[in-house]
């Protein structure tokens, strides 16, 4: 019989493997992997095959291969095919076997397929994998059906069942235990019979019905093979019927602004009866039920005994104008509900402006438009806080500092520190006095506080002023020699630009080193469109810079000022 004897490198390698602890290249085997996982899988069910490969690295032809599964679980995982069991490879072939995983028990499990030469271990994979108890899960807390009267049911809630597996579970059994079993009620079962696909769910319907006064226990118990068991707890408390009072019977709180909170107004919660109440519940339903708010609640989790009370507030915050209705529902497991209806009105002031904006038709300065009007009413269902009304300039943003001004003026206020009453107006008349002939803007607020901007309304205000006005902004008689020769003549026109006649023109005396030539504007009135000229001269009496303001003035029509400047060489 011939026999493949290992060589000294096989020896070698053997000898280094089994000292640095690595098991996938002892003898010049090597395995496909180093390790595999199984994950999860229910007791009692197996995982899907994995392949595993070895191949002969070595030079030489191996030995006869001998292929175990060893370690603490080995019995957990189960060789399905070999092709490696006593095979002979030759330098570079291979061959594969199978394994599956399946868990005896519950828990952490770990083996290893171990591939050896004449009982000495030459490649190794380990294996491990987790045996689950049950596929089936339910909620840890299960169902709490909290308190129900003797003879009387509660409302119907549902267990979910899930199969947690990766794998299908068989047929569900559903059954009921636990010393009050009777007490608990399927009423639709869903899940009975029913085989669950992996990841899947079903439904129980259950209620409670208390035949004795208590705590209540039960459970609910799903099982499948496979699948194993899933038990929820079932729990409710038994009572006998009493009665539940609360005061005031109803309420009509105070009338409050939208956005504002009212006073809290005082509750209490009896047990008028002649037997412990169940838990106390509060709730406050209805259609506007967001705007009453429960505060300092001791009756949460109460059980009253009877005589006993507990107390709580409820204030109101309207969210809209006019009637907000809600309802207490004070509530119990061994009582009829009891109910307080709640009752207040939302209020608000609502300031209308008409118009709101003012434009001014043109108006020479010195002059003052006619008035106009400005009406406000309070469209709420309240009378409004005393009115404060102002005009406003404008407004320098980056300092947050607003100027008075005064080309706009109030003329007559009929709603300053006035409290308007619901659908009542009043007016402010408003005129345009332009001090320049420019166009002008303010802004007129009326509010209940401006400081606070309490329901401030504002109307944008404009108007163009118009005047004399001069063809030049300015004169430079330039350089002139300081020797008595007179300069170029220099010319003023002065134009009316308004749509009235202005005031006679005032012309201010020019004086020093400046002289008037000619004056055509002095005491005249201009109509509008008109216009005057006059002509002046630069006479330095020695070297140096001269200058001068000129002024011409007509009322109406506004003030001229034109600086004179030259340099006499």
């Amino acid at each position: 019989m011939n026999r493949t004897l290992i060589g000294p490198a096989v020896m070698f390698g053997v000898f280094l493997a089994a000292c640095s602890g690595t098991e996938p290249e002892i003898g010049g085997l090597e395995s496909s992997v180093g390790s595999h996982d199984f994950g999860r899988v229910l007791v009692g069910n197996q995982s899907p095959d994995f392949a595993i490969t070895f191949t002969n690295t070595a030079s030489d032809q191996s030995l006869s291969l001998t292929i175990s599964v060893v370690g603490t679980h080995a019995d957990d995982f189960i060789i399905t095919q070999s092709e490696c069991g006593d095979q002979v490879l030759a330098p570079g072939a291979s061959c594969e076997l199978r394994v599956r995983f399946k868990p005896a028990v519950a828990g952490a499990r770990q083996g290893l397929i171990r591939a050896a030469y004449n009982g000495e271990q030459a490649a190794g994979v380990t294996l491990t994998g987790t045996g689950d108890p049950t596929a089936l899960v339910v909620p840890a807390a299960g169902l709490a059906f909290g308190d129900a009267r003797i003879g009387s049911e509660t409302a119907i809630r549902s267990l979910v069942v899930r199969n947690n597996s990766v794998v299908r579970t068989g047929p569900l059994a559903v059954a009921m235990g636990g010393t009050h079993a009777a007490d608990f009620e399927i009423v639709r079962d869903l899940c009975v019979g029913k085989e669950l696909s992996a990841g899947a769910q079903c439904l129980i319907d259950i209620r409670f019905r208390p035949s004795v006064e208590g705590s209540h226990s039960a459970s609910a118990q799903v099982s499948a093979t496979p699948g194993g068991m899933a038990v929820a707890p079932l729990t409710g408390v038994g009572g006998v019927a009493t009665v539940i009072a609360v005061a005031p019977a109803s309420s009509t709180f105070e009338a409050v602004r939208v956005g504002a909170v009212g006073d809290p107004v005082p509750y209490t919660v009896s047990n008028t009866g002649t037997s412990g109440s169940g838990e106390i519940v509060l709730v406050i339903s209805g259609p506007n039920r967001t705007e009453y708010e429960l505060l300092g609640n001791q009756c949460v989790s109460q059980r009253l005994a009877p005589g006993a009370s507990c107390s709580f507030a409820i204030r109101f915050r309207p969210a809209a104008l006019g009637e907000r209705g809600a309802v207490l529902e004070v509530r119990s497991g061994f009582s009829e509900t009891a109910t307080a209806p709640l009752t207040a009105t939302g209020t608000i002031v609502v300031l209308d402006v008409s118009p709101q904006s003012l434009v001014f038709p043109e108006t020479m300065v010195g002059l003052s438009s006619a008035p106009s009007v400005i009406t406000i009413r309070n469209s709420g269902n309240i009378p409004s806080e005393p009115l404060q009304t102002r005009i406003d300039g404008y407004c320098d943003w980056y300092y947050y500092t607003c100027y008075d001004i005064t080309y706009f003026q109030i003329v007559a206020d009929e709603c300053e520190s006035v409290a308007l009453a619901p659908g009542a107006s009043c007016t402010v008349s408003v005129r345009f006095v332009p001090d320049l002939a420019f166009p002008r803007s303010g802004t007129f607020s009326v509010s209940e506080d401006l400081e606070a901007g309490t329901n401030t309304q504002t109307v944008v205000l404009s108007g163009p002023g118009s005047g004399i006005s001069a063809s030049t902004f300015s004169v430079d008689f330039g350089a002139i020699q300081a020797d008595g020769v007179n300069s170029v003549t220099r010319s003023v026109t002065l134009t009316n630009n308004g749509t009235a006649s202005s005031g006679p023109i005032v012309v201010a005396q020019v004086s020093g080193a400046f002289a008037t030539t000619s004056n055509g504007c002095g005491g005249v009135t201009l109509a509008p469109g008109a216009s005057c000229t006059m002509q002046f001269r630069f006479l330095p009496p020695v070297p140096g810079s001269f200058s001068f303001n000129f002024e011409a003035t007509a009322a109406p029509g506004g003030t001229i000022v034109i600086p004179f400047t030259g340099q006499g060489t």
